[in-house]
Order: structure tokens, then sequence, then C-alpha cells
């Protein structure tokens, strides 16, 4: 492993690392909760992330007229 890339885990193990989940429509269902899965059982450097599901998608707009809401943004 690259020292740059030990410093880089180093860094990251320092912090929260938070991914955001967007299953939205088709098989993003089925793909993200399996992703998740994952990148669990991969186990790494950095701890154990923190998963934030998101709003998004065709279902989402047509129930409230935008496909990608600012909270799933921020």
């Amino acid at each position: 492993m690259s020292a740059s890339l030990r410093r880089a885990f180093a860094t990251a193990s320092r912090n929260k690392l938070r991914i955001g989940l967007i299953p939205a429509d088709g098989i993003g269902r089925e793909v993200i909760p399996a992703a998740r899965d994952a990148i669990l059982a991969l186990g790494s450097a950095i701890p154990k992330p923190e998963f934030v599901n998101l709003d998004a998608g065709f279902e989402y707009f047509q129930k409230h007229g935008t496909a990608l809401p600012e909270a799933s943004v921020q």
C-alpha cells in the first residue's frame, strides 16, 4: 500500500464515513440493499459507515413534483 493511500485511510478512520443510499425506482430497491451488505462485508480500515436513506426518483416525483428533493442533495 502506498504512503498516500495509507494517509487517506488514516484520515478517513478519524472521520465518520456517511454514505447516501437512494434506492429510488426500478432495480434500485434490490441493488442498493445488496450493495450496502457488500460494503459492510468487505470491511476496511475505515470505521463502520453510516448509511443514510435518501429520497429520489420517479415515484417521489409523482408524489411531490420533484425527482430529487433539496434534502437529499444536502
